[in-house]
């Protein structure tokens, strides 16, 4: 498991002297440096310019567990110097231990990490305690004993707490920077510390790791715009014709109007496999992974009685840092909830269970179980070595293989891929993308667009046949039409609504006024509706008489 807070852990600091004193701890938790391990931040501890100034970051979590139960044990460094000169060495592991378990702390096993490799400042580096050598009560300069090859000559060996006063703790599991000169003035970080015992990890991811929403990108996937993915089939001998279509429906898909369509029939070929993959996330990964969703629909053909399973999703991934495929991790719907057929479900793959190298639902683990295992583990393209043309990229979703009957003859609708994941630099930005399949092109509402109506108006003079009128024409345009226009008249500072018309394809309309007011002058003006391709507008306020 993951573990995302140093609630385990404490701070302690003391001179290391005959009569040394406890003092107050330099330590926090930071952001960083750079891209921390895991997560966004680590734990720093600072010495100063006294070699005898010791900073410990420990945890009596272990404390009683026998020597040989430790199974793993594991931690990130990053060290650099505050004065210059010489690079300055990482923080340092201490197990502190009671050889014989008749109680009492007798041994401290030191784990030096320039005993076991070299030392670089001013990037982060790895520690595989578990494999490398100890020091036993000291640096003799050089590894002297495996963690194995101690706890088989020390079979009762446990940790011990040390504490050294009822106010001060002493866990077993220290981490330590100074008590040395080749520690003073400097900066020390720790991150990504694993610790496994009897088998099960426990994965410390120390620092604020506090991360910020980067937001989602909505994009469509239709025959015309593949936005990174593409279709491709096989069976066991042969590279085959994608057999997948976009298309309407079915029913009222999770976004839009249609869907990705793949379809299996053991009368076309009992071994055809349908992938929908993509390379867009190659080289992430897999701690770095947020929100994978996806929406699935599924339906038997005619005289097919068997319930049919939906698409998985497989990652390919490389844990040891060369670029080829070490592992596949598969999704299977059906081992993460009931699998209902034709109806659309949307399946939570980020926090869901999964697969290794196969369908093996007793052994099913999260994705973040995967990192503590598996902590660089990356997304890689998983390429066909022998065929360099064909469709590759880690990330695909599958139907087909081996003609099993729960995923044979039938169809099979895929829709609403989510994936998100945080920046490679910081780790601190979640960002994602949706994907909306669908079977043509869909064009963006055009935005309404603003008008200037227009007012103008005459009187008509009264005649022999006809009483006088005041005609007011408004004019908004062709980018008008259809909306509804309202005609105002003011009379002492008033505005009242007279009548109210809809606009002409050409976007005039013509207002015919009783003449109200004799020789003096009628105000007049117009506000036009809003509409779905223009915005509202009014025009100014015009006098006739």
């Amino acid at each position: 498991m993951v573990v995302r807070h140093g609630a385990d852990w404490y701070t302690q600091a003391y001179e290391d002297t005959t009569n040394g004193a406890y003092t107050v701890p330099e330590q926090s938790d930071v952001t960083g440096p750079q891209r921390a391990p895991f997560g966004t931040g680590s734990h720093q501890m600072t010495v100063g310019q006294f070699e005898v100034q010791t900073e410990l970051y420990r945890t009596d979590l272990y404390d009683g567990v026998n020597l040989g139960n430790l199974t793993r044990l594991e931690y990130s460094t990053f060290a650099r110097s505050t004065a210059g000169g010489a690079d300055r060495q990482p923080t340092y592991l201490r197990l502190t231990v009671d050889s014989d378990g008749t109680g009492g702390a007798d041994t401290s096993l030191f784990f030096f990490p320039a005993n076991n490799g070299t030392v670089v400042n001013g990037v982060w580096q790895d520690w595989n305690v578990t494999d490398g050598l100890m020091n036993v009560d000291g640096d003799s300069g050089a590894g002297q004993i495996s963690l194995a090859a101690y706890a088989a000559a020390h079979p009762n060996a446990v940790l011990a707490n040390n504490r050294f006063d009822a106010g001060h703790d002493g866990g077993a599991v220290s981490l330590i920077s100074g008590d040395a000169n080749t520690m003073t003035r400097g900066e020390y970080f720790v991150d990504r510390v694993i610790v496994g015992k009897n088998g099960q990890d426990t994965l410390f991811d120390f620092g604020p790791n506090a991360e910020t929403d980067g937001g989602t990108t909505q994009l469509t996937v239709d025959p015309d715009h593949a936005q990174g993915w593409q279709s491709q089939a096989y069976d066991d001998a042969n590279y085959l014709s994608s057999d997948q279509q976009f298309v309407a429906g079915p029913g009222t898909p999770p976004v839009g109007d249609g869907s990705l369509k793949m379809s299996l029939s053991t009368a076309d070929n009992a071994g055809r496999v349908e992938l929908f993959r993509t390379e867009q996330y190659d080289g992430t990964r897999v701690r770095d992974l947020r929100t994978i969703t996806y929406s699935t629909y599924s339906r038997a053909d005619n005289g097919n009685n068997t319930p049919q399973q939906p698409a998985y999703l497989r990652l390919s991934v490389d844990n040891d840092g060369d670029g080829t495929t070490d592992a596949s991790l598969f999704y299977y719907p059906a081992n993460n909830g009931a699998v209902e057929q034709s109806t659309w479900q949307t399946w939570h793959a980020g926090t869901g269970v999964w697969g290794v190298n196969g369908d093996d639902a007793q052994q099913s683990i999260t994705l973040d179980q995967y990192a503590v295992a598996h902590p660089d583990a990356t997304i890689v393209k998983n390429e066909d070595a022998s065929d360099t043309s064909q469709v590759d990229g880690g990330v695909a979703f599958i139907v087909g293989g081996a003609g099993a009957s729960t995923q044979m003859n039938g169809e099979y609708f895929l829709d609403d891929i989510t994936i998100s994941k945080v920046d490679a630099a910081t780790g601190s930005v979640d960002s994602g993308k949706e994907f909306d399949l669908e079977p043509t092109a869909t064009t963006p509402p055009t935005p309404p667009v603003g008008i200037h109506p227009a007012i103008k108006a005459v009187h008509v003079p009264a005649s022999d046949s006809i009483a006088g009128y005041d005609r007011i024409t408004v004019n908004a345009g062709s980018a008008g039409a259809d909306a509804v226009v309202s005609l105002y008249r003011v009379k002492d500072g008033v505005a009242k609504k007279v009548k109210s018309k809809v606009l002409g394809a050409d976007g005039k309309v013509i207002f015919k006024r009783a003449d109200l007011n004799g020789s003096k002058k009628n105000y007049y003006f117009a506000k036009v509706s809003e509409t779905a391709t223009n915005l509202k507008g009014r025009t100014a306020t015009i006098a006739v008489k």
